[in-house]
């Protein structure tokens, strides 16, 4: 069980909002190759999976929780090394989805294995990102509206 579902489900929550007549805040967009932060137009060239290796991140809403520094080689780019959880807010056989900087992953010297992977600006991203999650019980909403940067294998 996802931490945000310890308190409330995802439908009790979907059910707040309508009653209030409000839409879900969105603070990240994975779009077109992008995972963009519109209410600080910053944006980082992104990718999501490997060709024919590893399906990107599915379409839909998710709740991003829990910035932490990473040392993996698929988690860090240019010297800089982080990841966010995503957990998704919809039916789905897909675990352990991250965003994180793309770095080497099985191999390919681009790709990831269905997360986001920040392709340029490490450092900002991080800076931008870790600002989000100053309390551990901090969340942002990521759409994922689609993906167009998919790697081919090396």
């Amino acid at each position: 069980m996802a931490r945000w579902e310890k308190d409330h489900s995802w439908n009790d929550f979907k059910e707040t909002i309508q009653r209030r007549g409000k839409a879900l805040r969105v603070d990240l967009i994975f779009e077109n190759g992008y995972l963009i932060v519109p209410h600080r137009t910053k944006y980082w060239r992104a990718c999501s999976g490997i060709k024919g290796k590893y399906d990107p991140i599915p379409v839909g809403y998710y709740i991003a929780h829990t910035f932490r520094v990473r040392n993996e080689a698929a988690m860090k780019r240019d010297g800089v090394g982080f990841s966010v959880n995503l957990d998704p807010l919809f039916a789905t056989n897909r675990n352990l989805l991250r965003i994180h900087p793309d770095g080497i992953t099985g191999g390919s010297k681009i790709g990831t294995r269905g997360c986001i992977g920040i392709q340029e600006k490490c450092q900002e991203a991080n800076n931008v990102l870790k600002s989000f999650f100053r309390k551990p019980t901090d969340i942002v909403y990521l759409h994922v509206i689609n993906n167009t940067n998919v790697p081919s294998p090396d």
